[in-house]
């Protein structure tokens, strides 16, 4: 319609015609004004979906697709969420963050445009007190996920003091993914919203890796201690009573600065 109508040619008018002439230029605006703002508002609608050709060992960052709502009551459930009005939630990263404590729910819509299904994680922030995550099917929540610093790694689907969660899309599959998050404390280095996605297999056996690791380092200084405390037995010389007892602390704070307990 614009085009067409950059093409009309205003030839010199009768006074009495001048009118026409100016509702037509005046249409030719709205037009383009109108146009222009179903452009944008398309652009707006498509940054809320997060389209994933690969998955691999980085992680891939979805802020930028993330929408968000301030639970200011901290009584929504995922029923009532689901049922309220699309435009309730807005982009991330220009939501005023209140004061604390607060609850946030985040939504993301991502598509898998791969010949392959994918299998991956969300990445959280690991100072997030708790996440409740959402998959969603039909319009329905089709089940509950719970992660968090107050969760005991023991406790979460992927043993992590991180805060993975578990998605699964088909070839051409399009899914909504929400989140619920408590958040009670300041966190640093990111947003408290952070978000990213990352390979399941390879970051489970990173994972594994690296607890393999600090918990062997964690049973060398056992036994040390161990060793210290039968030296001490032994020969009664307190150096070994010191010795034993500072490595016991020493594996009591490691474990516990990388939340195994």
């Amino acid at each position: 319609m614009v085009n067409k109508l950059s093409k009309l040619k205003y030839f010199d008018l009768p006074s009495w015609l001048q009118p026409l002439r100016l509702m037509l230029r005046a249409w030719h605006f709205i037009a383009f004004a109108l146009i222009s703002c179903l452009n944008i508002q398309g652009i707006g609608q498509e940054t809320s979906s997060f389209r994933l050709t690969e998955l691999g060992i980085q992680e891939l960052v979805l802020n930028d697709s993330l929408r968000m709502y301030i639970d200011h009551n901290r009584g929504h459930s995922i029923q009532t969420i689901l049922s309220a009005p699309p435009d309730v939630f807005q982009l991330a990263k220009v939501v005023n963050v209140p004061p604390l404590p607060f609850v946030a729910w985040s939504r993301i819509t991502v598509t898998n445009e791969s010949k392959n299904p994918m299998h991956g994680f969300f990445a959280m922030h690991r100072y997030i007190d708790t996440v409740q995550y959402y998959p969603i099917y039909n319009g329905r929540a089709i089940g509950e996920t719970l992660s968090g610093a107050k969760i005991n790694p023991d406790n979460k689907l992927l043993f992590s003091n991180y805060n993975f969660l578990p998605y699964s899309l088909e070839p051409q599959e399009t899914r909504t993914y929400y989140f619920r998050m408590v958040v009670t404390k300041e966190v640093y280095h990111k947003p408290f919203y952070a978000l990213s996605t990352i390979d399941a297999n390879l970051r489970a056996k990173k994972e594994l890796s690296k607890y393999f690791i600090q918990y062997l380092f964690s049973g060398i200084m056992l036994t040390f201690s161990l060793l210290s405390l039968f030296m001490f037995g032994m020969f009664r010389e307190k150096a070994f009573l010191y010795f034993a007892f500072i490595t016991l602390n020493f594996i009591i704070f490691f474990l516990h600065q990388n939340w195994v307990f």
